[in-house]
């Protein structure tokens, strides 16, 4: 069984009715139509959260004309699932972006790509969302009356709390443990986090109440709360556990919080929560340190100046005026309260909370990078909130899918002084080896202007080193102040910087193994999301790859100690991008890798997009060195293409040249690091040109039944196979992988 997600626009929301009482699911998504019969279903929907869990009755299929689909707009649908509800919410479940990513392993940006979920992710998804679940005929049932706060019974239960007890005197701290949650719910938190992006707070927090002289261990309550009807973990131990759960919670690194309904309750009824935090400081009653607490975890001190205060001041003097998003839909600024705005939409006009901090980073990237991407992944859940403030300055543009923000330089003079963006801070003062250079210099720069420099700079050697970002900056060999990436996917990669920011980052000096941007914890180095070719310095790089283009490669200290310098940045020249693919990283979120190899010749021209056209040479030029390659078995690729005559497997083309035919062979899994195919014959294909290309480059590929697909998923031919030629189901699951298919 395979586990799938479908989703429906915020505009098209009407159509779920249709869908239940037709018992059928559409998409205009060529991948659903692999989905078959007996398949998990998840329907979500946009701006709303999880609508259903379903049960596919029968394989999907293509709609039989514009009468066999019973919505809107017909020919918009490409596939056609039959369904039966198993469950569905009162209301929909929403998700935050990073509950979502946690949850099914995906970032919100995939959810309208018909994506599949694994068997894990699905299982969590269903556990995390069964408290909200009604069976499809309990909800024409008469909904009971609601218990009013004072008697609700999830007050009740906090009576029923055990209160650990160490050295003969309680310790309470799993009451400790649902304040801090209920603070996080006030506060616009996420309902569900993993232990360890917790652990550190619950220790500060539990510390000044510990009893002896043995700090808690937040281990114990964060696993001991899951009897209680307040609290969620998951995964559950499937047994017995060993020291009250502590090594299972430090093994596992479980996903816990609030119950749906609870967190529902103590942050949209105040005498709701009121009651409950009286329930749960009665424990805690006369301690020293209760006080203390308490003003940490509920006080709302003002932002302190110069953390927030851009934000602050933006959406200050935004209050009270109607923002339209990048897909049309109206906010409007409430009010700023310390560490978040409240944000009325059509669906909650009472308005909801939006972290201040969220405004912030995105006019932090804009400063440091010029522009700033609008998506979940880079900017969070409420990023059509942020983009819209960011549409209110003058000196931004927005376009592109997903739309991007970009500051609007006014032009500059040649005399005039600096070349950074609107509000990019000073550089700092030089104090590195390579030669100081003065304002006017600097402005002179090719790589210190705003239309991007490939190539060497003058002036700036291999070798050449500075102290900080800034300088590197400054020098235009790196413009931006904290990306690893320079580039644009209209542009092209001009530089990159190559300091350990990725787990799964490889550098032997000649050839570097490099991890695209997005999805990274800065503080542990991390994967916390999947990375995707729409980031623009990943889709940058692939398109220096695709026009040859040289990226300088700068390295900081922080990288491989064996090719890195011990202090500051290093510039080491120039590379070219050889290759790209898609892997899970080691923290098992999708990653993009890039492989780029150092240009022997160094002393080559260099390139300028702005030039017409390159003079090139009359005598091309020659230069002796020593290289190391994979070296091709002929035979083996002569074998395929005579097998087929020349025709290729996707379409069945023949090249006919004066003499013959053509015809290229394809190697499936590809030869060399790090994919280490095999040159053997279950490893090639016979291609056209055409086709080889789209292959290499995962604009095509082959499921286990050789069918052909598309880079969307649908399948445009069969593979011909003749009866003498082995195709490795490995290999073709291999290139799948590599791509992320």
């Amino acid at each position: 069984m395979t586990h799938w997600v479908g989703s429906i626009s915020f505009e098209q929301r009407d159509n779920w009715e249709i869908c239940k009482r037709t018992s059928l699911f559409g998409s205009n998504t060529p991948t659903a139509l692999g989905v078959r019969e007996g398949d998990e279903l998840f329907i979500w929907g946009s701006q709303q959260g999880w609508l259903a869990r379903c049960r596919v009755t029968a394989d999907a299929r293509r709609p039989g004309g514009v009468d066999d689909v019973p919505w809107p707009d017909p020919e918009r649908y490409v596939a056609l699932i039959p369904i039966e509800v198993l469950g569905e919410p009162e209301q929909p479940v929403a998700m935050s972006g990073s509950e979502i990513e946690r949850t099914l392993g995906i970032g919100t940006i995939q959810l309208p790509r018909f994506p599949r979920v694994d068997s894990q992710h699905a299982e969590r998804l269903t556990v995390l969302l069964s408290e909200s679940y009604r069976s499809h005929g309990q909800l024409n049932a008469a909904a009971s009356s609601q218990p009013t706060a004072i008697d609700h019974p999830l007050l009740q239960a906090l009576d029923d709390l055990k209160v650990d007890r160490q050295l003969g005197r309680p310790a309470p701290y799993q009451q400790l443990v649902l304040l801090w949650a209920t603070a996080e719910a006030v506060r616009g938190g996420d309902r569900l986090r993993s232990f360890s992006s917790a652990r550190d707070e619950l220790r500060a927090l539990l510390a000044p109440f510990a009893v002896g002289e043995s700090a808690p261990d937040p281990e114990l309550p964060w696993f001991a709360l899951r009897r209680s009807p307040w609290w969620q973990l998951s995964p559950e131990p499937d047994g017995p556990v060993s020291r009250g759960g502590r090594d299972f919670v430090r093994r596992e690194d479980p996903v816990a919080g609030l119950t749906r309904e609870v967190h529902r309750l103590v942050r949209d009824n105040p005498a709701f929560r009121q009651r409950a935090i009286e329930k749960l400081t009665t424990p805690l009653a006369g301690h020293a340190a209760l006080q203390a607490a308490m003003a940490s975890l509920f006080s709302a001190p003002a932002p302190e100046p110069g953390v927030h205060g851009e934000a602050v001041t933006v959406l200050t003097e935004l209050v009270g005026r109607r923002l339209r998003t990048a897909t049309g839909q109206v906010n409007r600024v409430l009010r700023v309260e310390p560490a978040v705005v409240i944000v009325a939409t059509e669906r909650s006009p009472q308005g909801q909370p939006v972290p201040i901090s969220d405004v912030q980073r995105a006019l932090d990237i804009l400063r440091r990078d010029g522009a700033v991407t609008i998506d979940v992944p880079t900017l969070g859940h409420r990023s059509s909130f942020v983009g819209a403030v960011l549409a209110t300055r003058e000196d931004v543009s927005i376009d592109g899918s997903p739309p991007v923000a970009s500051l609007v330089r006014a032009p500059r003079s040649p005399g005039a002084e600096g070349a950074a963006s609107v509000s990019e801070p000073p550089a700092e003062q030089s104090t590195g080896s390579a030669a100081r250079t003065s304002e006017q210099d600097v402005a002179a720069r090719p790589g210190a202007a705003k239309d991007r420099y490939f190539g060497e700079l003058p002036g700036v050697p291999a070798g050449a080193t500075w102290a900080t970002r800034a300088e590197v900056a400054a020098a235009g060999v790196h413009r931006p102040l904290q990306g690893g990436i320079s580039g644009t996917r209209a542009e092209g990669c001009d530089s990159i910087v190559v300091s350990g920011g990725y787990e799964d980052d490889y550098d032997d000096g000649h050839e570097i193994i490099y991890t695209g941007a997005g999805g990274n914890d800065p503080a542990s180095g991390k994967q916390i999301a999947d990375q995707t070719l729409d980031q623009p310095g990943n889709a940058g790089l692939v398109t220096s790859q695709n026009l040859g283009l040289p990226v300088r490669v700068v390295r900081g200290a922080k990288g491989d100690p064996v090719h890195s310098p011990a202090t500051g940045y290093r510039y080491d020249g120039l590379y070219r991008v050889a290759d790209h693919w898609s892997k899970l990283g080691k923290s098992g979120f999708r990653v993009w890798q890039f492989r780029l190899v150092r240009i022997s010749d160094q002393e080559s021209t260099p390139y300028v997009p702005q030039e017409n056209a390159p003079g090139g040479r009359q005598t091309p030029k020659v230069a002796q060195g020593v290289t190391t390659r994979v070296i091709r078995d002929t035979k083996v690729s002569v074998f395929i293409k005579k097998l087929y005559e020349n025709a290729c497997q996707v379409c069945g083309t023949r090249l006919e040249i004066p003499g013959g035919s053509v015809s290229e062979g394809a190697h499936i899994r590809a030869l060399g690091r790090p994919h280490l195919g095999p040159d053997t014959v279950d490893n090639i294909l016979c291609l056209c040109p055409n086709h080889h290309t789209l292959f290499d480059q995962g604009g095509i590929y082959v499921s286990d039944d050789l069918k052909v697909h598309d880079h969307h998923g649908a399948v445009i031919e069969v593979l011909t196979k003749h009866a003498r030629h082995p195709i490795d189901l490995a290999h073709l699951k291999a290139h799948r992988e590599r791509w992320g298919y």
